[in-house]
């Protein structure tokens, strides 16, 4: 954004549109703990991100009355989608899989 007033504004509405899927998550996962990175938040902009994350999932939720949430930016900046990808292929190969009644897994 480099100061440009309308960059700002676009980059906080996209900020307020993730943030109303954040309230679902918290909703869905009842999760007190937001972690926002990837390559769509890069670092100079994840502060903004935060702020609309932070303000939407403690204000709208049902939950919001349990617990606060909190966000903070990931550790793995721009490699946590591949890192999480990566989780997912090994989560898929590893892990123990249910049974059925036949004893043969799905």
């Amino acid at each position: 954004a480099d100061g440009d007033a309308r960059a700002i504004d676009a980059i906080r509405g996209v900020a307020r549109v993730v943030a109303r899927g954040a309230v679902a998550m918290t909703e869905l996962y009842d999760t007190d703990l937001m972690i926002v990175g990837g390559p769509a938040v890069p670092p100079d902009v994840a502060e903004w991100y935060l702020a609309e994350i932070s303000t939407a999932v403690n204000r709208f939720p049902i939950a919001r009355r349990v617990r606060p949430v909190r966000g903070t930016y990931s550790a793995l900046g721009a490699n946590a989608a591949a890192v999480g990808a990566a989780a997912a292929v090994f989560h898929l190969a590893f892990a123990p899989r249910p049974r059925t009644h036949s004893g043969t897994a799905r």
